[in-house]
């Protein structure tokens, strides 16, 4: 039995041994024509076969792969797939598909995610083959070209590049750069983990800042920040120069041009499911350390419209970010305006002002809409926490006295009693109760009634609310006794409580709460409580 035993593990060595010799470790690195790796990209084999036969490899059947092998930061990769010089039938091939990741570089600078395949079918044969040149020469581009565009006359560096606009000679001498034919372009950028490119406006024989305009059509100026790879970005700077006095700041001017050009940013999400924080726009105002020296304020204004006829003012729209995707708690962002917050003695936070724009004429003001998203529960106006304007939350409800005809004592009587529940969002609430009691009596006294809060969630005189009381100096048999009034205690989201309306007689016989008035209506109520739930501060 040991013999026959070492026969077999001697006989499983030898066929691993010959499978793994038909089998090729493919290779390679995928960079595109400018130099960017496929980083966190995918490449796919697909096996090619005459006549749609079934594949056998070492007289096995055998299957090809399906599922996309990763490529790292670098843009490299190794898998193993069947030698085509052994693999059957005869004359098989492979191709291949790459696909660089979601969101490699996006549009003005980058092309966008991309897939490109071999243009023919290739032959995989030996221990082991490098693909690198076959698909680097098949690869599409993942940036668009870096140019200084027509009416530049320098071109700096991609590392550590600076484009000086001043009159030290430096590459345009001139305070202003503009544009002044169709279709130029100014890139700066930065490749790879390399020092940060710079465009630096300097005007140093003037007390304001240097202009960047486009005046025609088809001009752009493009700030690049070139993804090497995942993980390794490099900042473009934008500075104004820090000698000016006493203003300094750096401004971009399309002029007025058909169609509204305008600046847009682009701000690169955090690619592959890094973690990291995705880039987005910064607007950040140096603090001052001098005495009585103010800091910066931001300012976001809608255009002014000055013209004759339908010449509306510009509009401003801050949009917090949608969430997509299927996984649990993909949040939307949130927008927040914030005041500065005040210091010292006696110092005053700041404001947050939204102010609609003035009508003329016989046009009406500008509207401020608060649109709450809709949800479950929808969401709310909240100030400080709570809901600015409470409001009425649920529909008043009415409970008669099934209980009619009550005799009412000496001591507290129950009228009528009805249970609430509030509701599971807009709370802190109260209640505003009102009853109707038509009652009767045979001798002279007073009558006092009230509604009062059976929970445990309140204590005294904070249980009573809508207190009211009336006297008769005799009999009467159709008089009444009304009340109104706000809960003193406030409820939490859900609670339950029972509100009680009870009565106390000092006649000598009594006071009888009916189910009827007197004289007789059409379909007249009963004696009853009406309670409504209120948002309360």
């Amino acid at each position: 039995m040991k013999c026959r035993a070492l026969i077999l593990s001697l006989f499983a060595l030898l066929f691993a041994a010959s499978a793994a010799a038909q089998l090729t470790t493919v290779t390679g690195t995928v960079i595109d024509p400018h130099g960017v790796p496929y980083a966190r990209g995918t490449i796919t084999a697909v096996l090619i076969l005459p006549g749609g036969q079934s594949p056998t490899l070492n007289g096995q059947p055998y299957t090809p792969p399906t599922q996309p092998v990763g490529l790292d930061t670098t843009g490299s990769f190794s898998f193993n797939i069947a030698d085509n010089t052994v693999l059957l039938p005869a004359n098989t091939k492979w191709n291949f598909t790459v696909c660089s990741a979601i969101g490699t570089l996006q549009p003005v600078f980058g092309t966008a995610s991309q897939c490109f395949t071999l243009a023919a079918p290739i032959t995989i044969s030996g221990s082991s083959q490098s693909l690198t040149t076959a698909l680097n020469a098949a690869a599409l581009n993942l940036t668009l070209p870096f140019g200084t565009g027509t009416g530049i006359s320098c071109t700096p560096t991609l590392n550590n590049g600076v484009v000086y606009i001043n009159n030290s000679g430096s590459c345009v001498t001139s305070s202003n750069f503009i544009f002044t034919s169709s279709n130029n372009q100014l890139t700066v950028g930065v490749s790879g983990s390399g020092t940060p490119g710079v465009i630096q406006a300097n005007d140093t024989t003037s007390t304001h800042g240097a202009t960047f305009s486009t005046s025609t059509g088809g001009d752009q100026i493009i700030l690049n920040a070139v993804r090497g790879q995942i993980g390794s970005v490099s900042p473009l700077i934008i500075s104004g120069d820090t000698s000016l006095t006493p203003v300094n700041y750096m401004k971009f001017s399309t002029g007025f041009l058909t169609g509204g050009a305008g600046f847009e940013f682009l701000g690169g999400g955090d690619c592959c499911g890094g973690g990291g924080s995705a880039a987005g726009l910064k607007v950040a105002n140096a603090a001052s350390v001098q005495a009585s020296s103010p800091g910066a304020s931001n300012s976001i204004t809608g255009g002014n419209a000055s013209g004759n006829g339908n010449s509306p003012g510009g509009s401003n729209t801050i949009t917090g970010g949608t969430a997509s995707g299927t996984s649990t708690g993909n949040n939307g962002g949130s927008n927040t305006l914030t005041g500065g917050n005040g210091s010292g003695t006696n110092g005053i936070g700041g404001d947050n002002t939204l102010t609609a724009g003035n009508g003329a004429g016989t046009g009406r003001g500008g509207n401020i809409n608060l649109n709450v998203g809709t949800g479950s529960p929808n969401g709310q106006v909240l100030c400080n926490g709570v809901p600015c304007f409470p409001g009425l939350i649920t529909t008043p409800s009415i409970t008669t006295c099934t209980l009619c005809p009550v005799a009412i004592a000496n001591s507290n009587t129950t009228i009528i009693t009805k249970s609430v529940t509030f509701p599971g969002a807009g709370c802190p609430c109260r209640v505003l109760v009102s009853y109707s009691l038509f009652l009767s009596t045979t001798t002279s006294g007073a009558d006092a009634a009230m509604v009062q809060d059976n929970s445990t969630l309140c204590s005294g005189a904070a249980c009573q609310m809508a207190t009211a009381q009336t006297a008769t100096t005799g009999s009467a048999t159709a008089f009444g006794l009304f009340g109104s009034g706000f809960s003193p205690t406030t409820y939490a989201n859900g609670t339950t409580v029972t509100f009680t309306v009870i009565a106390a007689s000092s006649h000598a016989s009594g006071t009888t709460a009916n189910a009827s008035v007197t004289p007789a209506l059409t379909n007249p109520q009963s004696s009853n409580l009406n309670i409504a739930v209120l948002g309360s501060n």
